[in-house]
């Protein structure tokens, strides 16, 4: 048999109220009314009372309660139902003024409260009073709000999410309030943030706090919906401007089914740390550097399903001495000349600050182009740094440009002193398939395989003019169509069609072409200064209109220059 508990005394219904020790009627007694298992007497210790009207409304009732000369309680004469909204003690006293009972606790609960306390927001009520319990081997009880709590939304904090009004706070304290292993959904809304700031030259944009900035998290989900921020625009002048989003010293976060938007071209400018610490870059970056999206010192962060755009410097999807990071099926656009649309590098601290053991990107089917825009960017992907490896699986990348301040860029894969690595990508208007470039001393590597190429406008591959560093690359498998814009009058290796642009001065360069089909170009390869290492080809075949090789010559590298990693 269950445990009985008992809730209520029984009592008749018509509320008759009678002496102690006899059937009579308590005639002109008197009712008061208090807090349980206390003196109801005492004005402190009296509770609200109640009368029920007829329509179901409810007015206060003055204490004591007035018996009549039948038994019943009344008010202003007429016999009334009195109700209160909790347990509650009870004194009846007759008309000579003695007590003929004491009730401590008329009621063990408060059944006419339950409704309330379910629609109440207050702590400890709500959906806190429902419990929650797995039908399945070793779940444990837990409260609908424990439970509530793993899946939090902008709309709980007060955002409106028609990409009108702003958002900024309402998401700002949503983020803030993820715990680990939460998830932010955005429920299909879209979110204007930053509606008014406007970009300063100096200073800070905005105050760190007042970012959308997910901070030292793990097992985080941020999924369906849009950010955005207001009002995109460009600038001639170079403003610092806030990041969109910023994922800063996390691990294992996700983000699923997004779009993110930063303001536009002019507004951002991270270049401008560079005096800075590597912590303090960070923080820079977040406020001041206009990315759309910015993965800064975090491990293990996986972008699915996701659509980026817009960028102030850098690159509109940014990873900032970061390892592990995987990009699937997304598709970034910063709409101007200027900045990458993937973009990464050590920024906040090499792998000894890190403490990683690379910092490492895989794109898996990702798509970079110009939209309706005029220009999609300097580069599709932009890697740099020597700890910094790139991995790209498939996906298309399209109409990288070169800029008047740096005409050998607009390649659809960049090694800046870093690796990148490439396999069954297709790559259409860039103006070439890889550049070489040295931000220091070191190893720039690029390895294509599989790699299709279509309206090249400048070469297959590209070696900037710096007379530092190794520039290491291979195609393999690769198929490429130079269809030369005639844009570009220096320097001379970028004037015509060339399936290799060597512009090195003094340095080693190293280009692997292993079973190649090549067509379009002038020249196979080109070189106007005097470089070390050579060129390898193998198999394949390449239709060149005027020359093999236009040289200054080939130096013969050292034994130490010759170990070349891939």
């Amino acid at each position: 048999m269950s445990e009985i508990i008992p809730n209520v005394v029984v009592s008749m219904p018509s509320q008759l109220f009678t002496m102690a020790r006899s059937f009579k009627a308590c005639s002109h007694g008197k009712i008061y009314i208090g807090k349980v298992d206390t003196d109801p007497t005492i004005p402190d210790n009296q509770i609200e009372v109640y009368i029920e009207r007829e329509d179901g409304s409810y007015i206060p009732a003055m204490q004591p309660i007035i018996i009549n000369q039948a038994g019943y309680p009344v008010y202003a004469g007429q016999i009334s139902k009195f109700v209160t909204v909790e347990g509650h003690s009870m004194a009846v006293y007759d008309s000579y003024g003695s007590q003929q009972f004491y009730f401590p606790n008329i009621l063990k609960y408060s059944p006419d409260r339950l409704e309330q306390r379910l629609g109440s927001y207050g702590d400890g009520e709500g959906d806190a009073l429902i419990a929650v319990k797995q039908p399945y081997p070793n779940s444990v009880a837990r409260t609908q709000h424990d439970k509530n709590a793993e899946i939090i939304s902008p709309l709980d904090f007060g955002a409106i999410g028609d990409g009108i009004n702003d958002d900024t706070e309402a998401l700002i304290s949503a983020i803030n309030s993820i715990k680990d292993n939460g998830t932010l959904d955005l429920v299909g809304k879209s979110y204007a943030v930053y509606n008014s700031v406007n970009g300063v030259n100096q200073g800070d944009a905005v105050p760190l706090d007042k970012v959308l900035r997910l901070y030292n998290r793990k097992n985080i989900t941020i999924r369906n919906g849009f950010i955005f921020s207001y009002n995109p625009r460009t600038s001639s002048e170079v403003l610092r401007y806030p990041t969109t989003l910023t994922i800063d010293g996390c691990e294992n976060i996700t983000l699923s089914d997004v779009r993110i938007d930063s303001c536009g071209e002019g507004y951002g400018n991270t270049d401008a740390s560079d005096g800075l610490s590597y912590e303090a870059r960070r923080a820079f970056a977040a406020q001041n550097g206009g990315h759309a999206l910015l993965i800064v010192r975090s491990l293990g962060v996986s972008v699915f399903n996701s659509h980026f755009e817009r960028a102030g410097s850098v690159g509109t999807v940014y990873s900032m001495s970061s390892n592990r990071v995987y990009l699937h099926n997304c598709y970034s656009n910063p709409r101007s000349l200027g900045y990458a649309s993937y973009a990464m590098d050590s920024w906040a601290g090499g792998i000894s600050t890190s403490l990683f053991n690379e910092h490492g990107t895989s794109l898996y089917n990702c798509h970079s182009d110009s939209g309706d825009a005029k220009y999609g960017s300097k580069g599709c992907i932009v890697a740099e740094d020597d700890d910094v490896t790139v991995r790209v699986i498939g996906g298309t990348y399209k109409d990288a440009y070169a800029n008047g301040a740096a005409t050998f860029l607009g390649a659809a894969f960049t090694s800046n002193s870093s690796k990148v690595y490439v396999t069954g990508a297709q790559v259409y208007n860039c103006a070439s398939v890889g550049l070489s470039h040295h931000s220091a001393n070191n190893d720039s590597i690029i390895e294509c395989i599989g790699v299709t190429a279509y309206k090249l406008r400048t070469s297959m591959h590209v070696i900037s003019r710096l007379s530092f560093g190794r520039s290491i690359a291979r195609y393999i498998g690769c198929s490429a169509e130079i269809v030369h814009s005639g844009e570009i009058s220096e320097p001379i290796e970028l004037t015509i069609p060339t399936i290799i642009a060597n512009s090195g001065v003094s340095k080693y360069c190293y280009v692997d072409i292993i079973n190649c089909n090549t067509k379009g170009a002038d020249t196979f390869s080109m070189n106007s200064r005097a470089t070390y290492g050579g060129i390898f080809v193998s198999g394949g075949s390449h239709e060149v209109k005027n020359r093999v090789f236009t040289s200054k010559g080939w130096g013969e590298p050292t034994l130490e220059a010759e170990k070349v990693i891939y």
